[in-house]
């Protein structure tokens, strides 16, 4: 097996030090996001040591002090918010959001609220981008007619 990250994937935006022992058994999907989260690949239980695949879907997000364990899996579009432990074998269904010391899925509790703060986010970012492009272009549009009338 090899590491493979998708496109657009970003790891690690708040500078952690995240553990990721074995990324040789780690797939990342598309335009996921994993935060200060640990992805172990390997068990030793008893004194049985194993090394497990770990399979991360499309746009899956995995926030800060998460933890995936070894031969556990996210279907795309999947949510770990803080401080959740997925169990070895589980996995997170396609949609779903997940919390708690083991994990419990509370979509329900959470639903259409990913959504939501995403457009946010977005459109506040747009409108932030939108009113820099406009002071430009007023401060850049009497910057010339200050110059234009200094040359007469």
């Amino acid at each position: 097996m090899r590491f493979h990250i998708g496109r657009n994937v970003c790891l690690y935006p708040t500078g952690g030090d995240p553990l990721m022992n074995a990324p040789d058994l780690v797939t990342i999907g598309d335009d996921s996001c994993i935060d200060d989260a640990s992805i172990i690949c390997h068990l030793n239980s008893k004194g049985n040591f194993t090394l497990n695949p770990l399979i991360i879907g499309n746009r899956c997000v995995l926030r800060s002090q998460s933890r995936l364990l070894s031969g556990a899996s996210m279907e795309n579009y999947s949510t770990l918010l803080e401080h959740t432990l997925v169990l070895n074998g589980d996995t997170a269904d396609q949609g779903t959001i997940w919390q708690g010391w083991t994990a419990n899925d509370t979509t329900l509790k959470y639903h259409g609220k990913r959504v939501s703060m995403q457009i946010e986010y977005r459109r506040s970012i747009r409108n932030r981008h939108q009113s820099i492009i406009n002071e430009n272009y007023i401060s850049n549009k009497y910057l010339f007619i200050y110059r234009s009338t200094q040359g007469k």
